[in-house]
């Protein structure tokens, strides 16, 4: 966290934003309990009082109201769970005193026409290796949140995994957040778009099932993801993917963008990426990397990027 804190500080160009995305990652914090016990005991007895406390204090999240929205203006944390809806959802705290919502095994899990986010924390611990294989076996996602949404409206939040109290090397590695559209055939109201917004996972911190018709990303800062935007497939060649990244700060990250590619006789489509005053500062990685079959010769032709006023490592 102190790496996190860190790095926010440094990096966030927007002054007001930069102060607000330290005011919610300060709140996520989890105490260590010392006792005269052996090591193993200690670890062992300090878990368990923890999730005992955990359990008590942690609450479901309240229905949302006749206007689809669900206010979460509680100091303790909430757990995580499954909302499907008709119309929109609206889940948001307050600026002041941003809500945590805790992921265990499964991700937070929403389906909705439209769903909107505002101060809102989703943090999660490495499980421990027993819980990793039961998610294995299960093929739980892996992503914190899980959204099945025409549109997407992210505002002021966190996605966060914190390294756990076991010494296991292989704990599960978290995505930020899995988007896949209501309708996929209704591509030109697809849309996300995300604003103030901090990314802190191991795995990609936005995975895409399907190409939305507009993505944007405004003042938000990535640390050590995988990947920021992993597509599973390509725009075709009907569509057109629009990028536009403002303010936006990749640190020791992978590559923006990472193609799945596989279909080999796929003519992509045209990518257009408007990134202004952005800074990418990669981990031994390109801007824009591609993965499974071999793309046609000719595919960059396919791909605009503007970089107004920002630079890359």
């Amino acid at each position: 966290m102190i790496f996190v804190l860190s790095g926010l500080s440094y990096t966030l160009l927007d002054e007001g934003a930069r102060n607000h995305l330290l005011e919610i990652t300060s709140r996520v914090s989890f105490t260590q309990s010392s006792n005269n016990s052996s090591p193993a005991e200690s670890a062992t007895e300090a878990s368990a009082n923890q999730k005992a406390e955990t359990a008590a204090q942690r609450q479901l999240l309240p229905v949302p109201d006749g206007n689809g929205v669900i206010l979460l203006d509680s100091a303790e944390p909430y757990i995580s769970t499954q909302i499907s809806t008709v119309g929109g959802l609206t889940i948001k705290g307050t600026a002041e005193n941003p809500a945590i919502i805790e992921i265990e095994e499964t991700p937070c899990r929403i389906v909705a026409a439209s769903l909107s986010l505002e101060n809102v924390i989703f943090v999660n611990r490495s499980p421990s290796p027993s819980l990793q294989k039961q998610s294995a076996s299960a093929g739980t996602s892996t992503a914190l949140l899980h959204v099945t949404a025409q549109s997407l409206k992210i505002k002021g939040c966190c996605f966060t995994q914190l390294e756990s109290d076991s010494s296991d090397t292989s704990a599960l590695e978290r995505e930020a957040i899995y988007w896949s559209p209501l309708d996929p055939q209704q591509r030109n109201s697809s849309q996300v778009h995300i604003q103030d917004t901090l990314f802190a996972v191991p795995q990609h911190a936005l995975h895409l099932t399907h190409t939305p018709q507009a993505l944007t990303l405004t003042n938000c800062l990535n640390i050590t993801s995988h990947s920021t935007l992993y597509l599973e497939r390509a725009p075709e060649i009907d569509q057109q993917l629009n990028l536009k990244l403002q303010h936006l700060t990749l640190r020791k990250a992978g590559p923006l963008v990472l193609l799945n590619w596989n279909d080999p006789t796929l003519i992509p489509g045209t990518i257009l990426i408007e990134a202004r005053d952005c800074v990418f500062d990669l981990n031994q990685a390109a801007l824009i990397q591609v993965r499974g079959q071999k793309p046609p010769e000719n595919w960059l032709s396919s791909v605009s990027l503007l970089g107004e006023g920002s630079v890359a490592s």
